[in-house]
């Protein structure tokens, strides 16, 4: 990652530590986090002055449920359908983000769409996805795709079998685990195929970054060789973030004049 963390950050080399570095901590700013999962992340960058406001967005409704009632005064939180518009006005807010969300979505341009109506014309939008690189064929979200009698079993014994049921049969919210039931795949992009995605729906890269490209391989190894070496591994998932820029790639971007 070659974006300087400043002292007080709380979230590290990774896209949300970048989102609290290049956002400007204007006065009344509000921030729409959309796949807000639980809202921590608008907690802490209420709570740290990077925005006066937070409104997150998420199709969980276990975790939308559960975690309303947590947050800080001035951050919500609330439950969007699959394929829901974003429901604001045009132009409401100063800065949105979507952090590990197009990666799960099917109708990508249709989402962006709607990033781009309701963001400000001077505002801030950060995505940020999974890098597409060497090691990407690791990835466990898609093991569920390749191996599908494998994960049941690996699932069920490890979460119950009415869980699995209930994630990846029943598929509630519309969702395979958290990967939209039409798309069925969790995708790697490239910074270059991002940046044409971005573009093709009104908004304009200003600044790239990336973090990792070995945690995947860290974890494997280190669970498996030292599973009670949980400082060994965040020293070493805290390195691969600050050496390399390929497991995770996020930008800033802006809405084309």
């Amino acid at each position: 990652m070659k974006t300087r963390l400043s002292q007080g950050n709380p979230f590290g080399p990774n896209a949300k530590g970048f989102v609290w570095e290049r956002l400007p901590g204007s006065p009344g700013s509000v921030q729409l986090d959309f796949g807000a999962h639980d809202g921590s992340m608008l907690a802490l960058l209420v709570q740290g002055g990077k925005v006066a406001r937070g409104v997150g967005l998420d199709a969980n409704a276990d975790v939308v449920r559960d975690s309303r009632g947590r947050l800080p005064e001035r951050v919500e939180l609330h439950l969007i359908g699959k394929k829901e518009p974003i429901p604001f006005p045009d132009a409401t807010f100063e800065a949105v983000s979507a952090i590990g969300v197009l990666e799960h979505v099917h109708e990508q341009d249709r989402l962006l769409g709607e990033i781009c109506r309701v963001v400000k014309p001077e505002g801030q939008v950060f995505i940020a996805v999974p890098g597409k690189h060497v090691f990407s064929f690791l990835d466990l979200a898609n093991w569920k795709f390749v191996f599908p009698r494998i994960h049941r079993l690996y699932y069920s014994a490890r979460f119950g079998r009415q869980q699995y049921q209930d994630r990846y049969v029943a598929c509630r919210n519309g969702l395979i685990g958290d990967v939209e039931t039409e798309k069925a795949w969790h995708e790697h992009f490239t910074h270059h195929e991002l940046a044409h995605l971005l573009a093709c729906n009104g908004l304009e890269v200003t600044e790239a970054d990336g973090a990792g490209l070995l945690y995947r391989v860290i974890h494997l190894v280190v669970s498996t060789a030292a599973p009670r070496k949980f400082d060994l591994l965040e020293r070493l998932l805290r390195w691969d973030a600050k050496a390399f820029d390929k497991g995770e790639i996020f930008v800033l971007a802006r809405r084309k004049q």
